[in-house]
């Protein structure tokens, strides 16, 4: 499994309610037709953590680089277009500051290999 991690703060004034409605209205519009697994949010609790990377994290999870490369492909085609995924998308982001992401696997994964 293959995990696309985001790290975030929201900007100032931005509920996290309303960014998680938001999210959740963008990122399932994305699962309806694109083979995305799931994805999990989660908070900074009691302020401990590093503070560099942000007091959100999102985990994008997908089977391989296959699907997440088709994901990509839908949100940049989105980004170029004035359409649904765009508007969504728009939504989303302009919430967010500090974004910060990383891409990890399951270790050691279905392969068994130690080195991809």
């Amino acid at each position: 499994m293959d995990h696309y991690l985001i790290w975030f703060n929201l900007k100032s004034g931005c509920s996290a309610y309303e960014f998680l409605n938001d999210m959740n209205q963008y990122l399932d519009h994305l699962k309806e037709d694109l083979p995305m697994e799931g994805y999990q949010l989660w908070r900074r609790k009691l302020g401990f953590g590093p503070e560099e990377i942000g007091e959100f994290q999102l985990d994008i999870q997908f089977k391989g680089m296959k699907e997440l490369d088709k994901v990509f492909h839908k949100v940049i085609e989105g980004i170029h277009e004035d359409n649904e995924t765009e508007a969504l998308h728009r939504r989303v982001y302009s919430k967010v500051t500090n974004f910060k992401t990383g891409l990890y696997r399951d270790f050691p994964d279905e392969s068994g290999s130690l080195i991809q």
